[in-house]
């Protein structure tokens, strides 16, 4: 009899150690997802700051207009570079893979932006120069070449 009850008790251990891990897995996918949404909320909190600050930069009439604007397209691509995050994180390109790599080439516009902002803050006025445009042509050629792709993947 007694045999019997230790076989029993190791085993209803074990069913509890089973059953701990399995409530462990369930708290642990919960905990994700309830992270992945506090992460998704951040980021729209951070397009929608990055958008409206760079749009008012854009369409104000005060101080520098020039470097004002270069500012705005500088946070609206940072804006378009977060929604392309939120997008990955939702599971979006996924279901729309011809879409993903449409933001890749922006990133070779923010050190040109960058670059003419502080140009533009430095001095009052800067005459336009045609070799002003040879820091576009990373950003030229990324975006054609991800646009040829685009099409003959489509």
């Amino acid at each position: 009899m007694e045999s019997q009850s230790n076989t029993n008790g190791s085993n209803s251990k074990r069913n509890n150690y089973h059953w701990s891990f399995l409530d462990q897995k369930i708290f642990c996918e919960k905990l994700v997802i309830e992270t992945m949404k506090f992460i998704s909320i951040t980021i729209i909190i951070c397009i929608t700051l990055l958008g409206l600050f760079g749009t008012f930069a854009i369409f104000t009439k005060q101080g520098n207009r020039k470097a004002n604007k270069l500012l705005g397209f500088f946070f609206l691509l940072w804006a378009f570079d977060f929604l392309d995050g939120l997008l990955l994180l939702e599971g979006f390109y996924l279901e729309h893979p011809n879409f993903a790599l449409w933001n890749e080439s922006f990133v070779f516009l923010y050190g040109p932006l960058l670059y003419f902002y502080t140009l533009h803050i430095a001095r009052k006025k800067i005459p336009f120069k045609w070799r002003f445009l040879l820091h576009l042509i990373p950003f030229i050629i990324s975006f054609t070449t991800i646009m040829i792709f685009l099409s003959y993947s489509s």
